[in-house]
């Protein structure tokens, strides 16, 4: 049987893991895609990798896939995505912190914010109100975790 000492150490070597992904995913811009293909461009790239010709029903997308194919269509997507992984970022790392009993990682979970702030980043762009204050609310119950903590 594993002791709780282990069981934490294996929490915050997973956790370090998903950070790292979630903040690498967050720091992504649209400009390091270049450019973007278009529907039949793909369809025809996949094509010719099949070593076979376009089947006609593939170049005939819905207009909702065909529309997420460009810059707009990249940013739609990163407005849907970009507040939950941020929600998902704040509470890993909270509840690592929590967890494990680590301050440091009750103060990732407050740095959070600063990476949604930073301008290079612009991550605040993609928030409504509404989310926005769910992730005040996030940053309140770590203010409140690190102040029980102590």
């Amino acid at each position: 049987a594993r002791s709780l000492s282990e069981w934490r150490a294996g929490l915050k070597v997973l956790a370090t893991l998903l950070t790292a992904h979630l903040e690498a995913a967050l720091v992504f811009t649209e400009e390091r895609l270049g450019a973007l293909p278009s529907a039949e461009e793909v369809d025809r790239s996949w094509a010719m990798e099949a070593r076979a010709e376009a089947v006609p029903h593939l170049l005939a997308w819905p207009p909702a896939e065909a529309r997420l194919m460009s810059k707009e269509g990249i940013a739609y997507l990163r407005n849907r995505i970009v507040p939950q992984l941020v929600h998902d970022l704040h509470h890993a790392c909270l509840e690592t912190g929590k967890q494990t009993g680590d301050a440091v990682w009750l103060h990732r979970s407050f740095e959070v914010v600063n990476l949604v702030a930073d301008e290079s980043h612009s991550l605040y762009k993609h928030f409504t109100e509404r989310q926005m204050l769910a992730l005040l609310r996030g940053l309140r119950a770590s203010v409140l975790e690190q102040l029980a903590s102590r």
